[in-house]
């Protein structure tokens, strides 16, 4: 896990226990779909009046068909696309 924060801290106003759970989510299933020996990177970065948040990693990502479903609940890539089985 390759982590990449600012220098300095960044203040807002949010609700942590849903950031929480939305990082936890996002690196959860960049572990889970990234195969033995790749990498996982999240980055925070502060952009005007933004914060962007990003996890990236080596799994076998989001068919472009499947995206518009991404937030839908209990959805996910086709196991036939998993690599890591």
């Amino acid at each position: 896990l390759e982590v990449q924060l600012p220098a300095e801290p960044i203040w807002m106003h949010l609700d942590a226990a849903r950031l929480s759970q939305v990082l936890f989510n996002l690196l959860h299933n960049a572990n889970k779909y990234t195969p033995s020996g790749g990498h996982v990177r999240l980055a925070v970065k502060e952009i005007s009046n933004a914060i962007e948040i990003e996890v990236c990693d080596d799994g076998i990502g989001i068919p472009s068909e499947q995206l518009e479903k991404v937030f839908d609940m209990f959805v996910q890539v086709d196991a036939a696309l998993d690599r890591t089985k």
